[in-house]
């Protein structure tokens, strides 16, 4: 569903309680299908890039679904050991969910057992 050009110049923002992502919406006439919403848009915007996570220095969001984001980052270490990882990140809307958070875990002792010569 897209705004009308009309309807973007009136956006507002709302944070909904969670300053790391941003929700963009409008009330202004949308093009909105048989039996609907309102008019109202929503877009979700990731939150700002974090310079680091734990030890690792984040160089690029890779991508961003509905339950976690996958950032590049750069594992550094003594004698100018480097090396490149990706890190899957839960959404914050999802941190608080005990089997979300089981199921990630889950995912990541799997992922661990990897390995590729």
């Amino acid at each position: 569903m897209l705004a009308t050009p009309a309807a973007r110049a009136k956006l507002t923002t709302d944070h909904r309680g969670d300053p790391g992502h941003l929700t963009v919406t409008t009330r202004e006439p949308t093009r909105t299908p048989p039996g609907g919403t309102d008019g109202v848009v929503f877009v979700a915007m990731p939150a700002p890039l974090p310079p680091t996570v734990g030890k690792y220095q984040v160089i690029d969001r890779l991508a961003v679904g509905g339950m976690a984001e996958l950032l590049k980052a750069r594992a550094t270490g003594q004698h100018g050991f480097e090396k490149l990882v990706a890190l899957k990140k839960i959404l914050p809307h999802l941190a608080n969910d005990a089997s979300f958070v089981e199921m990630f875990y889950d995912e990541a002792r799997l992922t661990a057992q990897l390995d590729n010569p």
